[in-house]
């Protein structure tokens, strides 16, 4: 009895035990709530005014502990170390910091998002473009280079042999009268039979000139011309062949705009001259009838959307004037006036493209991308005046869209068929009976004309939840429809086109294999171009470059023309790099080139020949891809000197992978507070040496350092204020490693092969195509994506393929 009576208190006090050890807290929660709890709140959520973002993220466990080891907290670095800096990440990285315990304490949820405004003036492009044939609709636009020439004019007269006139009559006559020495009415009447004979026989040689002039044979020619720029002077386009006098010359083709804005058309001449541009009925410039013989320049501008092309006609007639030329300039947007280069010209015709032109209001940014998350009085009233013009842009293309005749006895019948296809291809999926007589047959019951009824149809459809709200779904489970709608709008801002509405109509779009055949097809598509130029505008954060203005008299020379260039190399390198077999995302950071014209390449101090762009070559340790180009280094400097805190912050977050948190308090760096004498290394480093600043500047300043060789015009340079620069610094890396940086090719090439560095990219991307967060997908996404992108060899077009069916599948059972 004893016996038993100890062993049930035994087992009491061992449960009582148990129970206490259960309800203890986490040892780490205890160092957390004592040191780390008044910034960061007692969920990880943030403090207004102390560190207000998320304690969130995606680091390992012994990363983020030596995270912490290292800079917390700020205000006493090295009050948490060793065993209580593994006790709090394990806390934390389990309470709410990893992906795997947000998912569980916090179930993300994909936004319910309306269209951008890219997403919108390029679906409502499409939607009209589903009712139009020909190269940019059912097949891509060649890239056949140049336009289409058709010279039209005159064999040139062969001169005839000089004959002297034969005597008059008239003169004899004269001549016998004056040697009789016969009065003067006599000889005065004699000379106006002589004037009138001399007059008549000068007619009869100009009509036989007219004569031969009409008699002469047309001479034509047709060929493929690069720019529109020639000055003929007197001559003709073809000396040898063609009349100098009279001439008509039309160039047909398209145009690509390469980004979304407004473009100016310049045209110089002293000729008549007629400019098309999209459209084909109406001229946007109309010089036909010319003022006087001095070159005249004619001006229009037009909003056109990038990554399009649109149809160009070009017209020029001369009819006896003295000298010809023509010469067909442009100014897109960022750039410079210049005749229209040959790498945007082409030689396909497309039919007309609808442009949505309207003012938006800004999508929302506050989550670090573009999304339409935001609802605004302004925002309906834009879509409202959006499809009031498409509605009346139907109305006046009507019968051009719908494959009608204004007489035809089944008009009403292909116009109630045009407006069906309208809807569905809007709402991106077949409607059933009962929404086939709301959205369709009450509007042709009730209007008064079967036209009226259609433009009802658009308004009705454009402001519809159904076009605006691409998510929202009918179903509990994603079906062929939904899937083809997602790739649409993560690979081309879009609706579907034919090809995926009729593979999602056969139900082939339910299993991934067929899912990435269409994104496979899909991402040869200019569109997918297009969108993945924002996107690199986005990653590199170049809409501070299209801002940037240098001190004339620290930097001559650095002019618009000069900043055009920039870009246009920028561009240009990104566009070689991603749409190669490779398309490695590695070459982006590493190339030891940068691709240089003439104009760039003097004021860079290389030797180029030629306007075109060229590669051009350097030591590796001056040039490591984007990270070096003069356009991105430009914009991330001031007017007069560098930034090494602009520069570190963006190499830290988008290239690096290393999240940073607002500043406590924003610094204006003033020039007048640091001793004149100092480089720019030294005034930062005297800046920010605070520990609360150190926090973050530890991995800002070194990176931005390590830039210090290029002025703020990118170039390169040894001198600092006549003192040496100094680029040397230590990174201390997240895997708890310290990296001795020399320059920007220490850079590159720990983040190319770094998983970090790869889950920033990553990161960027999949937000730019989908719109949504990762951990929305699932905690295990990203892993995933980043494992396969390292063993993809980090092909770029390989993982948007691989985000868009992620996101195209997502809920599929």
């Amino acid at each position: 009895m004893v016996r038993y009576i100890l062993t049930v208190l035994s087992s009491a006090l061992l449960f009582s035990h148990s129970a206490m050890a259960a309800d203890a807290p986490h040892p780490g929660k205890v160092i957390y709530e004592k040191l780390c709890l008044e910034c960061h709140g007692d969920k990880g959520q943030g403090v207004d005014g102390k560190y207000d973002e998320p304690l969130i993220g995606d680091r390992a466990l012994e990363v983020l502990a030596r995270k912490i080891e290292r800079t917390m907290p700020e205000e006493d670095v090295g009050a948490c170390v060793g065993e209580d800096a593994k006790a709090v990440a394990s806390y934390i990285y389990d309470a709410f910091y990893s992906p795997e315990a947000q998912a569980r304490i916090r179930p993300p949820e994909k936004d319910l998002t309306r269209l951008t405004i890219a997403q919108y003036r390029t679906s409502v492009m499409d939607l009209i473009g589903r009712f139009r044939q020909g190269p940019g609709f059912d097949r891509p636009i060649k890239e056949d280079m140049g336009v289409k020439a058709f010279y039209n004019g005159f064999e040139p007269l062969q001169p005839e042999p000089e004959q002297p006139d034969e005597k008059l009559p008239q003169e004899t006559k004269l001549e016998e009268l004056k040697a009789a020495k016969a009065d003067g009415k006599k000889i005065s009447a004699a000379k106006d039979e002589l004037r009138k004979a001399i007059e008549k026989r000068e007619r009869e040689k100009r009509a036989l000139a007219e004569k031969r002039m009409e008699e002469r044979k047309r001479y034509k020619f047709e060929r493929v011309d690069d720019r529109i720029n020639f000055k003929f002077g007197a001559d003709s386009p073809d000396k040898e062949k063609m009349a100098t006098d009279q001439f008509k010359i039309r160039w047909e083709g398209s145009i690509v705009a390469e980004e979304t804005g407004t473009y100016e058309f310049i045209i110089k001449s002293e000729n008549g001259v007629r400019l098309w541009i999209n459209e084909d009925q109406k001229a946007l410039i109309d010089g036909w009838v010319t003022s006087g013989p001095e070159v005249r320049e004619e001006k229009k501008s037009i909003y056109l959307v990038g990554g399009r092309a649109y149809r160009l006609i070009l017209e020029h007639f001369k009819f006896k004037e003295a000298s010809a030329s023509i010469e067909l300039r442009w100014k897109p947007p960022h750039g410079i006036e210049e005749i229209i280069p040959k790498h945007v010209l082409r030689q396909d015709k497309p039919n007309p493209l609808m442009i949505v032109s309207t003012n938006f209001p800004a999508d929302d940014r506050s989550v670090g991308y573009e999304r339409g998350s935001s609802i605004s009085k302004a925002w309906d009233q834009a879509t409202t005046e959006a499809a009031i013009a498409t509605a009346e842009y139907v109305e006046e293309n009507l019968d051009r869209l719908a494959g009608t005749k204004p007489d035809a006895p089944d008009r009403a019948d292909k116009l109630k068929k045009f407006a069906l296809t309208f809807v569905e291809t809007a709402f991106r999926r077949p409607l059933n009976e009962e929404q086939k007589k709301l959205y369709v047959d009450s509007h042709f019951e009730t209007a008064k004309s079967p036209e009226v009824a259609v433009k009802r149809v658009s308004l009705f459809t454009l402001k519809s939840p159904r076009f605006l709200y691409p998510a929202l779904s009918e179903n509990d489970t994603p079906d062929d429809f939904d899937i083809a709608s997602r790739l649409a709008l993560a690979l081309w801002d879009s609706v579907p086109d034919k090809k995926l509405t009729q593979a999602a109509a056969e139900k082939k779009l339910h299993k991934p294999d067929q899912i990435k055949a269409q994104a496979l097809r899909m991402i040869t598509d200019a569109r997918t171009k297009a969108k993945l130029h924002g996107f690199f505008h986005h990653w590199l954060e170049l809409e501070h470059a299209e801002n940037t203005s240098k001190d004339p008299k620290a930097f001559p020379g650095f002019n618009e023309e000069v900043l055009a260039d920039l870009r246009h190399s920028l561009l240009q390198f990104i566009d070689q790099v991603v749409w190669t077999e490779k398309s490695d995302y590695r070459e982006l950071l590493q190339a030891d080139y940068l691709l240089l014209n003439d104009r760039l390449a003097k004021f860079y101090g290389q030797n180029v020949k030629g306007g075109e762009f060229q590669r051009v070559s350097f030591d590796p340790k001056q040039r490591a891809g984007v990270v070096t180009h003069p356009y991105l280094l430009a914009s991330l400097a001031y007017s007069k000197q560098t930034s090494p805190i602009h520069r570190g912050v963006f190499l830290t977050r988008n290239i690096v992978g290393i999240s940073l948190k607002s500043p406590p308090m924003a610094v204006t760096f003033d020039e007048s507070h640091f001793n004149p004498s100092l480089t720019m290394r030294e005034k930062i480093t005297e800046l920010t040496r605070n520990n609360s600043c150190m926090s973050c500047h530890s991995t800002i300043n070194p990176l931005g350092f390590s830039l210090e060789n290029f002025d703020a015009i990118g170039r390169w340079r040894t001198q600092d204020n006549k003192k040496p620069v100094n680029p040397i610094s230590e990174l201390a890396t997240e895997e708890g490693k310290n990296i001795r940086l020399t320059g920007p090719r220490d850079i590159v090439n720990y983040v190319a092969d770094n998983p970090a560095g790869h889950r920033a990219f990553i990161r960027h991307l999949f937000n730019h195509t989908v719109k949504q967060q990762i951990p929305a997908y699932g905690p295990e996404v990203m892993d995933k994506l980043q494992k396969d992108f390292a063993a993809n060899g980090c092909n770029i077009q390989k993982l948007l393929v691989q985000i868009s069916v992620l996101a195209a599948l997502d809920g599929v059972r």
